[in-house]
């Protein structure tokens, strides 16, 4: 996966929900921008359990996250955030 999305114009999304058992989660999923169809291809990144889902929470995942796939791509490289 790594290499398929570095030195590549990427989108980032996070995705909140509620599982089964009534808990947050967020999910961090970074897909790749083409205009080429086959090279279009979205990954899971991150998922965590959170105690709440607030912007302070939401932050602090985006951020973690962030830092965790740094060495894998520049921030330069982002091109959308969706949340």
């Amino acid at each position: 996966m790594k290499n398929e999305i570095r030195y590549k114009k990427v989108w980032l999304s996070i995705d909140e929900t509620t599982d089964a058992y009534g808990r947050s989660a967020a999910h961090f999923i970074i897909g790749i921008v083409s205009k080429h169809k086959d090279e279009c291809k979205s990954f899971l990144i991150n998922t965590e359990h959170l105690q709440v889902t607030n912007s302070t929470t939401i932050a602090r995942f985006f951020e973690d996250t962030v830092n965790m796939i740094t060495p894998l791509m520049s921030l330069t490289e982002m091109m959308y955030y969706l949340s």
